[in-house]
């Protein structure tokens, strides 16, 4: 089943169930989803939704740290509960080691010797940890690892 098809599926569940918040948070990611595709002018795939959902989950955990700082611990509450919700249909998170794995094969295939092949592996990884890593730790390992790439002597002498 397409992830649209299941959230739409999940809302009429929500709805007879009278989950009100769900049915809205929801809704709202639904409509999210449906607003790419009118602007796109295209039929929205699953890659695209796991992308505008991951984006969601990303921007509100934004919040939550704004609503932190404002101390409206209610309104936090509310962005983790929603959090909980969407991220069921994002693909399972890759875990540290599987993500390393999936780095160090990347590295290979794009043959990088050093730091300067970051944008080399990142452009070849991105689509495969799409919605299953988040994109700036993927960024800090793939560095860290190009770095250790270069050996201590040719790193001093630059």
């Amino acid at each position: 089943m397409a992830i649209l098809e299941k959230i739409t599926e999940d809302i009429k569940v929500a709805m007879k169930a009278g989950e009100k918040e769900r049915v809205n948070a929801l809704r709202f990611l639904l409509a999210k989803i449906k607003d790419v595709g009118i602007y796109k002018n295209k039929q929205v795939t699953d890659d695209d939704a796991i992308s505008i959902i991951a984006s969601s989950v990303k921007s509100r955990m934004e919040e939550i740290e704004n609503y932190t700082k404002g101390n409206r611990p209610d309104l936090v509450r509310k962005e983790e509960q929603d959090i909980k919700w969407i991220k069921i249909y994002l693909p399972e998170a890759l875990t540290p080691e599987a993500l390393e794995a999936v780095i160090k094969e990347t590295m290979a295939e794009a043959q990088a010797l050093g730091p300067k092949d970051t944008g080399k592996v990142m452009k070849l990884l991105m689509p495969k940890v799409k919605g299953k890593a988040d994109g700036k730790a993927v960024n800090e390992a793939v560095g860290k690892m190009l770095a250790a790439l270069v050996p201590a002597q040719e790193s001093e002498g630059e």
